[in-house]
């Protein structure tokens, strides 16, 4: 009689860590998605793009409240995660701040080139790598942690281009569109200044 309660009692503790188990992956696979467009606004714009740069940012988000508050550092108490995206930064010129002077005695046309800027910085959402993802009960990152870290990550990349050219290379390549466009326009014998 013995025999059969602990074996009733172990059936039961089984059935019972399978339909976690079931529950878990039941949920865990059902994840749905949904949106709705809130507003949408079109605007008109002038943009020359000359200079594309891709850069590839590892971000690492941690988490760890008794480490930052006292020194303490226990195992598995903080989360963690390590990703990286591909940045795509576009710099160049906004045509109306571009002003020109045309002297067709001379002909030469000046060009007043404002200092390029940067025009959009994108993350590739097709490039998400995943290196580490340790998510504690005890300090999960949120969404609002992730959102932040992912402006930092935009910020990072768009630092590292401007730092490596190419606001610089932007220009160079907007003086050689303009001025094959202008020659093209005006004539061959017509001098491009900037």
């Amino acid at each position: 009689m013995k025999k059969i309660k602990n074996y009733i009692i172990f059936v039961v503790i089984v059935i019972i860590i399978l339909g976690i188990f079931g529950a878990v992956a039941y949920f865990k696979t059902s994840t749905k998605t949904s949106s709705q467009t809130q507003l949408m606004q079109l605007r008109n714009i002038g943009e020359l793009a000359t200079q594309e740069c891709d850069v590839v940012q590892v971000e690492t988000i941690t988490k760890d409240s008794l480490k930052e508050k006292y020194g303490i550092d226990l195992p598995l108490v903080g989360s963690e995660i390590v990703y990286s995206y591909t940045v795509k930064i576009k710099a160049g010129y906004d045509f109306s701040a571009i002003d020109y002077d045309v002297n067709d005695k001379q002909k030469i046309v000046t060009v007043k080139l404002p200092d390029a800027k940067v025009l959009s910085n994108e993350v590739d959402t097709d490039s998400f790598k995943c290196y580490s993802d340790y998510q504690s009960i005890f300090n999960t990152i949120s969404q609002d942690d992730q959102n932040q870290a992912l402006d930092n990550l935009k910020k990072d990349a768009e630092q590292t281009a401007t730092d490596n050219g190419l606001l610089d290379n932007a220009k160079t390549n907007a003086q050689k569109y303009l001025t094959t466009m202008i020659q093209q326009i005006l004539g061959s014998d017509y001098q491009v200044k900037f």
